[in-house]
């Protein structure tokens, strides 16, 4: 994410986002970070359940690592919060 598009998104964001826009962004680039459901929801401002049914539509990839423990890439919800912005 170039410092542009990070400051116009934390501009867009409501300030209790800000913090997981901060993480999400602060990842090294050759390596996709991956996040839980909950950190996905807070960076794109929705419930946990909402990023379920992303799943299911197709919007988000899930990484099940076991039948508990999911892990989403923060990169493609962000992708994902850029769209929902410019729409």
């Amino acid at each position: 994410m170039t410092p542009e598009k990070l400051i116009a998104a934390v501009m867009a964001a409501p300030v209790d986002r800000h913090a997981a826009i901060f993480r999400a962004a602060s990842a090294d680039p050759g390596k996709p970070k991956m996040g839980t459901l909950r950190e996905a929801a807070d960076i794109l401002g929705v419930n946990p359940r909402t990023i379920a049914r992303y799943e299911r539509r197709g919007l988000l990839t899930a990484r099940r690592l076991s039948k508990r423990m999911i892990r989403y890439d923060l990169g493609e919800v962000e992708r994902l919060l850029a769209s929902k912005g410019a729409a």
